[in-house]
């Protein structure tokens, strides 16, 4: 078995030697896909447009909303009145992220009853959404643990 193996290994070896082409193609391309992927392709964002849906309209939803464009990462670019206007803006390609925010959002978190705040993210660039998505996470349980370190209230 091992015979047939180096004989196949070694009539491969002359091909790739005799073959330019299929040389340049063997060196060529991993040189390539590092110059393409060290420099043209990225998965880092700044700024990225967000619209913000506020049911509650409280101190406590606009401190989330500046916590998220103080990160560097996020760029509030519009406040919306209803989901349409959310929807209305990904397919326009105007925001990346929308952050929903329940009614009583505020009373909810001073209390320290759950809250469930909703992410939705533009899925047409899957890397950038989940990292959209990962970021504004984190920044929502940093804010939760300032607010009642001991709780889970986000």
């Amino acid at each position: 078995m091992w015979t047939t193996f180096a004989a196949f290994v070694q009539k491969e070896f002359f091909h790739i030697l005799r073959d330019r082409r299929t040389l340049g193609i063997m060196l060529g391309m991993p040189f390539a896909l590092v110059l393409l992927f060290g420099y043209a392709v990225t998965t880092d964002f700044k700024q990225a447009a967000f619209a913000l849906l506020d049911q509650a309209r409280d101190p406590w939803s606009a401190r989330v909303a500046q916590r998220l464009e103080a990160t560097g990462y996020f760029q509030l670019v519009a406040q919306t009145p209803d989901i349409e206007s959310v929807e209305s803006l990904f397919r326009r390609g105007e925001i990346k992220m929308a952050l929903v925010l329940p009614p009583h959002f505020g009373e909810d978190l001073q209390a320290c009853r759950p809250v469930s705040v909703q992410l939705l993210t533009d899925g047409s660039e899957p890397n950038i959404a989940s990292l959209l998505a990962a970021y504004a996470a984190d920044v929502l349980r940093a804010f939760q643990s300032e607010i009642a370190p001991n709780a889970p209230c986000l």
